[in-house]
């Protein structure tokens, strides 16, 4: 399984942010591949780095 982990804000007024997650779901069924994408806050980013 592929897994992306998108780090920052989440912030629904931006268009991308509300979007990328249907790209990469359409992407992924294109191809095939399984895939886990999730949003990790800012505040979170040390506890995204431990569990790669």
């Amino acid at each position: 399984m592929t897994r992306i982990v998108r780090i920052g804000d989440y912030d629904a007024d931006i268009t991308a942010h509300r979007t990328v997650g249907s790209a990469l779901d359409l992407a992924a069924a294109v191809l095939s591949v399984p895939l886990c994408a999730e949003w990790v806050s800012t505040d979170a980013q040390g506890d995204a780095r431990n569990t790669a």
